[in-house]
């Protein structure tokens, strides 16, 4: 049988796992592990390839690699290839290091987008090999939370759709993001999609709009959404304009950026009334009633 068509398209996000021959380690020493960063930045830069995320363990790797002109197949012949070669004069073996051709899945919007980044960091952490994300010396999660001038991982774009999101990096709180089980991740067929989008809205068909959103919080509060979107410090406007962005953001799936324009408010004040929200949230018994019936309410209208 022919091998499948590997997908290009420029600008492309995709997520790259490939796995030792046989499930064997790749990776016996902190040796090895430089070795294939280095190898990662050589062949990155020389083939136009951006790294966003990266998990090394000890046999299997995951990437998050954006595409520009050069396929991603060169990218990873040269990576794969190289690393083998040392490997093997390394350790005195021959053969393959790596279990036939790697897998790449293109990812076609924000939320699969996310999840991969959050899957990948999180990896250490299933495999029982670090206890915190950010502990684990062979990712890339001390690239985002740590400034390094040396680093090669392109930081910016994830960095500027988390803040969107409005997660905080440097509480490496992943669970603001929805999980993907493991086998969804590997066995996602490889289609044609579009390629990602530098701005893009999470399209539903069932999500409510904001201004039903709003009419849901009225009905809830009582408060109006013209007196939602003013400055008022009150108790209860201010309730109400919380429960609306942990409504939009969290319930609905709108970015902070969306709601902040809908509210006319800076994304800053936006983003710190969610984080506010999100923690209230895990210990006010009756805020957190208040936003299972606003579920309901929304649902019902």
């Amino acid at each position: 049988m022919p091998r499948r068509l590997r997908i290009h398209e420029r600008g492309a996000f995709y997520h790259v796992t490939s796995r030792g021959n046989n499930k064997e380690q790749v990776f016996f020493s902190d040796e090895d592990y430089s070795t294939y960063t280095f190898l990662m930045k050589k062949y990155s830069l020389k083939y136009c390839t951006e790294i966003h995320a990266y998990a090394l363990m000890p046999n299997h790797i995951h990437l998050l690699a954006r595409v520009d002109s050069m396929p991603l197949q060169k990218f990873m012949q040269g990576l794969q290839q190289s690393y083998a070669q040392i490997f093997n004069k390394r350790y005195d073996r021959v053969g393959h290091v790596f279990q036939g051709r790697y897998n790449a899945h293109l990812i076609s919007n924000e939320q699969y987008l996310l999840q991969v980044f959050k899957y990948i960091h999180l990896n250490p952490v299933r495999a029982g090999l670090a206890d915190d994300p950010k502990t684990y010396r062979w990712s890339s999660l001390n690239d985002y939370t740590a400034a390094d001038k040396n680093s090669f991982i392109e930081t910016g774009f994830m960095k500027k759709l988390l803040i969107e999101y409005g997660i905080s990096l440097n509480k490496a709180d992943f669970s603001l993001i929805p999980d993907l089980a493991p086998e969804e991740l590997q066995e996602l067929p490889q289609k044609a999609g579009p390629a990602n989008r530098e701005i893009a809205a999470i399209a539903e068909k069932n999500r409510p709009t904001l201004i039903e959103l709003a009419g849901a919080i009225e009905d809830l509060t009582g408060i109006s959404l013209k007196a939602i979107k003013t400055s008022a410090k009150d108790r209860a406007t201010v309730l109400a304009r919380y429960l609306f962005i942990y409504g939009a953001c969290r319930l609905c799936g709108f970015r902070v950026v969306d709601t902040a324009q809908f509210l006319d408010k800076n994304i800053v004040s936006v983003s710190i009334a969610l984080n506010k929200m999100d923690e209230q949230i895990k210990e006010d018994s009756a805020l957190k009633k208040m936003a299972q019936e606003l579920t309901g309410n929304f649902k019902n209208r």
